[in-house]
């Protein structure tokens, strides 16, 4: 990532108010081949995978199931032609974590689209069920790969697995909720001072919570990456609402100022913003 490939979101989205409420995600899967399953197997195969009694089928009509699962709707619909490329491309072009996304992704003839709605957990449980509805669908398809699009990010199909598999051990998935970029600060070295990092996250603010920044950071780029992705998981894990002028621990033990400040790629946003040159 470099500061050129930050954009700015709408600002109907910047200044939505945070809604730890809600109970509707979707995300979509790029399929080699159209959809096809049965799906009384596919909710078979939750509830072996996950436990439990299986989903119950609601409907099943021109491709596209409903299940009843956990209190609340799941759905898949099959769509014969590929995600839109105006989804996709800024996706493919940010996914620095997966060097392969353009090209194997460019040969995806098809997609589903998954989803969850009315689920009463809130934001982050409904992306639970919605993840372990999703790691099924892949198993029982030629999927290649997942569109995040509450996050802006894309995912092997290899990746959503085993990330889903964490969901045993009470490990959320960040790297499949959170788009977390990061790279050399531009505007820093414009302005005289090299070697920089800056970094935000997209995917936050759909889960509940602030987005987390960092700019004009003189630390080393993996420890800014994993101090961001640590804050995150402990926020969405243990649903914590960090403050402006609180201390977080960083990767390393030490402790970081955090304020809450302006965001720098999302208009008319506030965000969490780390300041590692506090650190103590």
């Amino acid at each position: 990532m470099a500061n050129a490939d930050m954009h700015a979101l709408g600002d109907s989205e910047a200044t939505d108010a945070l809604d730890r409420s809600t109970g509707n995600a979707i995300a979509m899967l790029a399929l080699s081949t159209p959809l096809n399953i049965d799906p009384v197997a596919l909710a078979r195969r939750y509830g072996e995978r996950w436990g439990g009694p299986a989903p119950q089928v609601l409907s099943a009509t021109d491709g596209t199931f409903t299940f009843l699962l956990e209190g609340a709707l799941g759905f898949v619909a099959a769509m014969p032609a590929p995600i839109p490329n105006n989804d996709l491309d800024s996706a493919v072009r940010s996914a620095w974590w997966w060097r392969d996304a353009g090209p194997t992704l460019a040969g995806h003839r098809a997609h589903a689209i998954v989803g969850i709605t009315g689920h009463a957990g809130g934001p982050v449980a409904t992306r639970v069920a919605l993840t372990r509805l999703m790691a099924c669908v892949v198993e029982l398809s030629d999927s290649l790969g997942v569109y995040w699009g509450d996050a802006g990010l894309v995912q092997s199909a290899g990746t959503l697995l085993a990330l889903a598999d964490r969901l045993g051990d009470g490990i959320l998935p960040v790297m499949l909720w959170v788009n977390i970029q990061i790279g050399p600060d531009l505007a820093a070295e414009e302005e005289g001072r090299p070697g920089r990092f800056a970094a935000y996250t997209v995917g936050m603010h759909a889960l509940g919570h602030l987005d987390i920044q960092a700019r004009d950071a003189a630390v080393d780029g993996r420890w800014l990456f994993e101090t961001i992705h640590d804050l995150a998981g402990y926020m969405l894990t243990a649903g914590a609402v960090i403050a402006d002028g609180d201390t977080i621990g960083a990767h390393d033990g030490d402790r970081v100022l955090v304020r809450h400040q302006p965001s720098f790629v999302r208009d008319g946003a506030i965000v969490i913003e780390l300041m590692p040159q506090a650190r103590a």
